[in-house]
């Protein structure tokens, strides 16, 4: 049986005012002021990364930033504003008929992530649940699959919604699959040259070859 490894943030959970809670909250603390939150998503989208959008700081502001949007974005008073991506337990539920799901997060904080698994009803769906929990290494999806699978099997296939999902496919030499449902764009995504790009995973059972 194939595996499907699944990200979660912005494939399964829409994460966007979690994400954008943790950067104004953040700015705000250091006497910054954050874009208009569809503002801040309009580039978000289109590749920007959190250090972008912060203005004409210096490196000691960036490094404070992250540590500090970190602690928040993982916290469980944040995680509380995700909300399933629509479809997702179904499609879930119909994959796991022909597939081993797996998932593979690069979240830290592993105890805050199987409280809202569990709390969604996600977690069932899965085989194993791959995390950094609280660890700086690995430091990227690939590492981290490749820590705790046993081997990647012949079919097997990342599910995500950005550049890390489709690096981590490359580096494994599987196949990548991305949603638009994430943090990043159709017309991003497309310049990275994924196997298939689709608009949420409820297509997924239609484009997946029989496993």
């Amino acid at each position: 049986m194939s595996i499907l490894y699944f990200d979660l943030d912005g494939t399964l959970v829409d994460v966007r005012k979690r994400h954008y809670a943790a950067y104004a909250d953040t700015m705000r603390e250091l006497g910054l002021t954050p874009l208009p939150e569809q503002t801040y998503w309009d580039a978000r989208r289109d590749g920007a990364s959190n250090a972008d959008l912060m203005g004409n700081v210096d490196a000691e502001c960036q490094s404070r930033f992250a540590e500090k949007w970190l602690e928040r974005v993982e916290s469980p008073s944040y995680v509380r504003l995700d909300t399933l991506i629509p479809g997702a337990r179904a499609t879930l539920a119909a994959l796991r008929e022909s597939y081993e799901l797996v998932l593979v997060t690069m979240r830290q904080d592993r105890a805050s992530l199987l409280e809202q698994l569990d709390e969604l009803s996600l977690r069932k769906f899965f085989s194993a649940v791959y995390s950094r929990d609280g660890s700086d290494e690995p430091q990227s999806k690939s590492k981290l699959i490749r820590l705790f699978g046993n081997s990647v099997r012949d079919g097997a296939t990342v599910i995500g919604d950005s550049e890390a999902d489709v690096e981590a496919a490359r580096d494994l030499g599987i196949e990548s699959v991305c949603v638009t449902s994430g943090v990043r764009s159709r017309r991003y995504l497309d310049g990275l040259e994924p196997d298939e790009v689709v608009s949420t995973i409820v297509q997924l059972p239609r484009i997946l070859p029989a496993s």
